[in-house]
């Protein structure tokens, strides 16, 4: 079997053989068509016609980067959390099987099939991240995008002081509030 364009051979080792495959000299996204001899002691037939075309798959092209933000609501003890979103890539004629966020410094990161994805772990609070996200396929990964605005990861928000003082059977309760919100909205709390 022969490629055109040229590059792609392949010999099928037995007389009863119907299939082989083209495993190099292919082009990833050059789109091909393929004819076939049959060789005996008397010498080689005339090629086929040509098969339908096909166009083997190439790597995703490179994701483009959205947002990156910190999750809200962190409860007291929990680690910080990032989302981060991103448009899709082209499959480059693959289904894309894995998109993969990575933080900067390294630590955090996350995979998703969706369009979105929250690092759960790996994050250190107070600490500035940017997060670039990959494409993969069955033919390989995309370059890196580049990469998302700088967000500090949060921090929970110091406790707040509590005052309370009875009067009359009522209570009055005060606090004073944090030094710093983390970057977060406060939450009412009771």
């Amino acid at each position: 079997m022969t490629s055109s364009p040229a590059g792609g051979t392949c010999s099928a080792s037995t007389s009863t053989a119907t299939t082989c495959t083209v495993s190099s000299g292919l082009t990833a996204g050059t789109a091909y068509t393929f004819t076939v001899t049959a060789t005996n002691p008397a010498g080689t037939s005339p090629s086929s016609a040509a098969s339908s075309s096909v166009t083997p798959a190439t790597a995703p092209s490179t994701p483009t980067i959205g947002t990156a933000t910190n999750v809200a609501g962190i409860a007291n003890g929990s680690a910080p959390q990032a989302t981060v979103t991103w448009s899709a890539s082209s499959t480059g004629g693959s289904a894309i099987t894995a998109y993969t966020v990575t933080s900067s410094p390294a630590g955090g990161t996350c995979s998703t099939t969706l369009l979105t994805c929250t690092i759960t772990s790996g994050l250190t609070a107070s600490t500035s991240y940017t997060y670039t996200v990959t494409a993969t396929n069955a033919a390989g990964t995309s370059s890196a995008s580049s990469a998302s605005s700088s967000v500090t990861a949060a921090t929970v928000p110091a406790s707040r002081r509590t005052h309370r003082r009875a009067i009359d059977q009522a209570a009055a309760v005060s606090w004073t509030a944090p030094a710093s919100t983390a970057e977060l909205p406060l939450a009412p709390t009771r």
